[in-house]
């Protein structure tokens, strides 16, 4: 498949991207105002403008533009994409798909404002605008799954087979995990062996495996889990941790005892840093960082195969960790975070 022109666009749309350096100018804006001032000159000016009819405080009008600008990228890589490639693209937008179920659920189970939830959601594939606010509005847990399977969405029956843990514990962990091995197994299903795009994708759902395998080690630990029971929610196709020591790592009692043992399980040095950094109670912030690594082996993927689809999935996630970005600096100035103190929370790309 020639992916030569589709390419071409994504290399126009990625020089709209922020560098690192660019996110200093932000933070050191005195006000919300002046915040947008300066990103009115950028890709997201012709969002803020619009949003800015529709909203009267800089705050409510960056988070608008923000979604709207994340959904209009999105809906241009759909269009321009030729037809073979669509199915890859559907794949990668799950990942976001994924992630904003998830969000909905942990924001709804926290008991967090329901317009806070959906300021954080990202919307990709079948999840738009219109959707996410749906989303975002349910009730509760039964809410949202029941407005899933009305949609006919596909993640509608691997929540279910959560539901029922859920209701008995109060806990999200079986509802996630489900979710996992079904979008894991989905991404698997677009790949096609032996091709250049193949290897790229392989490689990057190997990270996807991976990531998620820790993390399912890091929610299941002293939780009383069977081996059995963690033995179907072990995601074959990763390179880091095998389903042996994935078994023996479940049945340590602490995260502290398990990101000891994990670091040691681990010879991939960029994968030990960040697993040493995020420490063994943030788990929010190893998240973003495994998403991190993800992206920067795109971007090697799109130096060295640069006619291959990882130039548009390298865009996708870049695209995604700016738009949170820009919001983690608007979240700052709407609570007079110092600038220093709030650098901690950003992730760069590039």
């Amino acid at each position: 498949m020639d992916l030569s022109y589709f390419n071409a666009r994504i290399r126009g749309l990625r020089k709209g991207l922020f560098k690192s350096g660019e996110y200093d100018v932000f933070l050191e804006a005195g006000s919300m105002a002046a915040y947008l001032d300066l990103l009115k000159p950028t890709v997201y000016g012709p969002d803020i403008g619009v949003a800015s009819a529709r909203f009267e405080r800089p705050y409510e009008v960056l988070s608008s533009a923000l979604r709207s600008n994340l959904a209009r990228s999105f809906t241009t890589l759909w269009d321009i994409a030729p037809q073979g490639a669509r199915a890859w693209l559907k794949a990668l937008f799950s990942t976001w798909e994924v992630y904003d179920i998830k969000a909905v659920l942990r924001g709804i189970d926290k008991g967090v404002a329901r317009e806070d939830i959906f300021e954080a959601l990202v919307p990709a594939g079948e999840m738009d605008v219109a959707a996410l606010r749906e989303l975002a509005r349910s009730r509760d847990v039964t809410d949202l799954l029941g407005l899933l399977h009305t949609w006919s969405s596909p993640y509608a029956a691997p929540l279910k087979g959560g539901l029922e843990a859920y209701q008995k514990h109060h806990s999200l962990v079986e509802m996630e995990l489900n979710l996992d091995v079904f979008a894991t197994k989905f991404f698997a299903s677009t790949i096609s062996a032996g091709s250049e795009n193949g290897r790229v994708i392989t490689g990057m759902l190997a990270d996807r495996v991976d990531s998620r395998n820790i993390m399912t080690l890091m929610k299941v630990v002293g939780e009383g889990y069977s081996k059995e029971t963690l033995d179907e929610y072990f995601l074959e196709g990763g390179m880091r941790i095998g389903k042996v020591e994935f078994l023996q790592l479940s049945t340590l009692k602490t995260r502290e005892e398990l990101l000891t043992q994990i670091l040691g399980a681990v010879k991939d040095e960029s994968w030990r840093r960040i697993l040493y950094t995020a420490g063994a109670e943030e788990m929010d912030v190893l998240e973003e960082l495994f998403e991190n690594l993800t992206a920067r082996a795109l971007s090697r993927a799109a130096i060295v195969s640069p006619l291959t689809i990882a130039l548009a999935a390298a865009f996708i996630y870049t695209k995604v960790r700016e738009a949170k970005n820009l919001r983690i600096i608007a979240r700052g100035k709407l609570f007079s975070i110092p600038s220093d103190e709030l650098k901690r929370f950003l992730i760069y790309k590039h």
